[in-house]
């Protein structure tokens, strides 16, 4: 039978969430086949406050483990000559010896977020609401989905001149018909086929139903366009705090799964 090691977990200001949910992973029942995070049973954690620590500190032995969570004046000096094993996507965590530190300091952001919502995946970490709450954004590998409302179907006419500012006619047949975007010049074709099949429904190739040809290319500009609200979104989602809270219950996951267990011998 493993003796139990003592964790006391200090957290900087308005940050015990976090400090509360690393020792709550601590001391889930969670290990089955094999072992999740520490092994059952085998640390004794306690959530202290900075002031808390300040005034203990000197009764502490060289044996017992602490983690620092934030960016307190405590927490900036112990942190001075730590080594980092996570240092990716704003997420902070090191050690040394007996003395831990994580934090979270750069916010996401358009180009990050993908891979932050990838590690969520990878660690199972969900949130209220989705991992990826930002409307307008998608996972850099998937198309970006154009609503109904946005696109005009209509009918080629080869007897009358492009109406983009190429100036290009189509070289097309005339019962082939043509989706575009509103506000888009680069039209993406529908083929006849599709048409044909929609017309077996008894349905009408109208504005408003691009449901009945299925997928249409994503033109440069809608992209753009999502991009922009994803954006706006994102911006949003950095100034309410929540892209800092999400980032450091994560970074909990992360290192009660992947860095705990080193960090403690245990």
């Amino acid at each position: 039978m493993f003796q139990k090691k003592k964790l006391i977990i200090v957290y900087s200001e308005g940050l015990d969430k976090y400090a509360n949910y690393l020792m709550q992973l601590i001391s889930s029942r969670d290990d089955g086949d094999s072992i999740v995070g520490v092994p059952d049973g085998s640390v004794e954690a306690a959530i202290w406050g900075e002031k808390e620590y300040e005034s203990s500190v000197h009764s502490l032995s060289s044996s017992t483990f602490i983690i620092f969570v934030g960016d307190g004046p405590i927490a900036m000096r112990a942190r001075a000559n730590m080594t980092w094993r996570i240092d990716e996507l704003g997420m902070h965590f090191g050690w040394l010896g007996t003395q831990a530190c994580m934090y979270v300091d750069d916010a996401l952001n358009r180009e990050n977020y993908g891979e932050f919502v990838k590690r969520c995946e990878e660690y199972g970490q969900t949130f209220h609401g989705g991992i990826g709450p930002l409307e307008g954004y998608q996972k850099d590998d998937e198309p970006i989905t154009l609503r109904a409302e946005d696109v005009i179907i209509e009918q080629v006419d080869e007897s009358k001149p492009a109406d983009d500012k190429s100036g290009r006619t189509p070289n097309l047949a005339s019962d082939k018909w043509r989706a575009i975007m509103r506000g888009e010049n680069d039209p993406e074709v529908i083929t006849s086929d599709v048409v044909n099949n929609a017309s077996r429904r008894d349905a009408t190739p109208t504005e408003n139903s691009l449901d009945l040809f299925g997928i249409v290319t994503t033109p440069f500009r809608a992209i753009a366009e999502a991009l922009d609200v994803a954006g706006a979104n994102l911006a949003a989602f950095v100034s309410s705090g929540e892209s800092r809270d999400r980032q450091y219950t994560l970074l909990a996951r992360i290192v009660y799964i992947g860095c705990l267990s080193e960090f403690m011998g245990v």
